[in-house]
């Protein structure tokens, strides 16, 4: 159903457009990252900031949330590509 899908994406997309990461996400966000580079250093493997929920989804919306954001081995985040871990998994 095409109206039904635009109408989803319309959601979507008012969605991130107004989502507005609070100072706890951001702390997250930048602790995230440092991370990744501690791990890369210390296991000399790439690491990779994950959304957990991807951002660019056909089905969901990920956002830059606390909650939605996790540190792994690059290779896994490649592997996922633009699925969550649940569908990757199953």
């Amino acid at each position: 159903n095409p109206e039904k899908r635009a109408a989803s994406k319309a959601k979507r997309r008012k969605l991130v457009r107004n989502y507005k990461m609070t100072p706890k996400d951001k702390e997250v966000m930048e602790s995230a990252y440092i991370l990744r580079e501690i791990l890369t250093l210390a296991t000399g493997y790439d690491w990779d900031v994950d959304h957990i929920v991807p951002i660019n989804h056909p089905d969901a919306c990920g956002l830059n949330s606390a909650a939605n954001l996790q540190v792994v081995p690059a290779s896994w985040n490649r592997a996922k590509g633009n699925r969550s871990m649940e569908r990757y998994v199953a």
